[in-house]
């Protein structure tokens, strides 16, 4: 996914309507990459949740631990 960091900023450019190059500078932020899911994955992915609920940004916030596989 490195390598594709130009086509993943022209796409999020597109669906979100930001700037390319806003998105462009994020992007070269980011080290993407596939990660094995552990247990302190779900509980970053379960605060992440937490915290836009508590925004408001989504109605409740799921138990990610449900969605996951078993580890």
């Amino acid at each position: 996914m490195e390598s594709h960091k130009a086509e993943v900023a022209a796409i999020l450019a597109h669906s979100t309507g930001l700037e390319l190059d806003v998105v462009t500078r994020s992007i070269a932020k980011i080290h993407y990459g596939y990660h094995p899911i552990t247990h302190p994955v779900i509980a970053s992915q379960q605060h992440i949740a937490d915290t836009f609920a508590t925004a408001g940004l989504l109605p409740s916030a799921p138990n990610v631990q449900d969605a996951a596989p078993e580890i």
